[in-house]
């Protein structure tokens, strides 16, 4: 496959460099990394909101 006669796009006859190539690459793994690391700390809110609402519900029957 040669990457320098790929189109950009549909409706595009502008071949794709392979600098491009990489700069689009390098978008979309760090786009990931972020939504990667979005979803870690949403897990962890998700645990830590169970962990306080369990501490909370036996400190409740304590009483």
């Amino acid at each position: 496959m040669n990457l320098s006669k790929m189109p950009t796009g549909i409706a595009s006859d502008k071949p794709i460099t392979k600098k491009k190539l990489r700069e689009m690459l390098a978008k979309d793994i760090s786009d990931i990394s972020a939504f990667q690391v979005k979803l870690y700390a949403e897990n962890i809110q998700a645990h830590l909101l169970i962990i306080l609402t369990v501490v909370y519900i036996e400190n409740e029957q304590q009483y």
